[in-house]
């Protein structure tokens, strides 16, 4: 953390506002042609995508993330903020969620060892 708030200071202009998020997320309605991106080249099998299940993140919605930003701005109270989401979630289970939910897209997710 102290490399990362070294690097701000670096980077960043001063500001009075700053917010941290942790993944960001919403739902969008699929697009009228959702198509499938192509993961391996004509007749080979396709790619699994393997996922951390020791790596975790707590994401937010991102409508969540604006309203924070809105409540920020509009409470006047100027310092460092950290938002995410309330479950703590590996790679694994975000993928397993989103595959649930978009099941035409066809994941390949490979099952953790």
């Amino acid at each position: 953390m102290a490399t990362k708030v070294a690097a701000e200071t670096i980077v960043l202009p001063p500001a009075p506002y700053r917010l941290r998020t942790s993944l960001n997320g919403a739902y969008l309605p699929p697009a009228p042609r959702v198509q499938r991106r192509k993961s391996a080249a004509p007749g080979k099998p396709a790619r699994r995508l393997r996922l951390f299940t020791d790596e975790f993140r707590s994401p937010v919605a991102a409508q969540v993330t604006a309203r924070a930003v809105w409540e920020l701005a509009a409470f006047d109270r100027p310092g460092l903020y950290h938002l995410a989401g309330t479950e703590r979630l590996s790679r694994w289970q975000i993928g397993q969620l989103l595959a649930a939910r978009w099941p035409q897209l066809h994941p390949m997710l490979q099952p953790p060892h």
